[in-house]
């Protein structure tokens, strides 16, 4: 006890302050290397990518959406410019399907055909890959055949 006072009273603030700026500086310094980590670059990057895709005569602008490595989104949509006249593939898939009912097609070339007629809603797939005429595919045929 020195001038009234006990000794642990005079050293009892003194390590108080310490441990309470040991504490705030190891916060700050974990708080700090986290703002490193995430200008570093680990934080994921979203980035949207535009590209035009032709299926046949179809022409689609199609946007993707991906974070870091994933796709997040993808969606397409038809471009205007296919109302022209039908090409002699076209006209001769319509006619076949308008003929028998329905058709498929027979190889890789004779799918994009089909699919640019679908584009346009002329024809649709009824399933297992056998595509039928719409009643805008008829009236499309209609309209050229005149």
């Amino acid at each position: 006890m020195r001038n009234g006072r006990p000794y642990a009273i005079k050293i009892a603030p003194a390590a108080v302050i310490a441990f309470a700026a040991l504490a705030v500086g190891y916060g700050l310094g974990e708080l700090a290397q986290l703002g490193e980590q995430a200008q570093l670059g680990e934080r994921d990057v979203q980035t949207v990518t535009q590209e035009v895709r032709r299926t046949g005569d179809a022409k689609r602008l199609c946007m993707t959406v991906k974070t870091g490595g994933r796709i997040d989104a993808i969606t397409c949509q038809v471009l205007d410019g296919m109302t022209g006249e039908l090409r002699c593939a076209q006209k001769s898939v319509l006619l076949q399907i308008v003929r028998h009912g329905d058709a498929y097609p027979a190889d890789g070339n004779h799918r994009r055909t089909y699919r640019s007629l679908e584009a346009r809603g002329y024809t649709q797939d009824v399933g297992y890959g056998r595509y039928a005429i719409t009643t805008a595919g008829r009236r499309a045929l209609q309209k050229d055949l005149s």
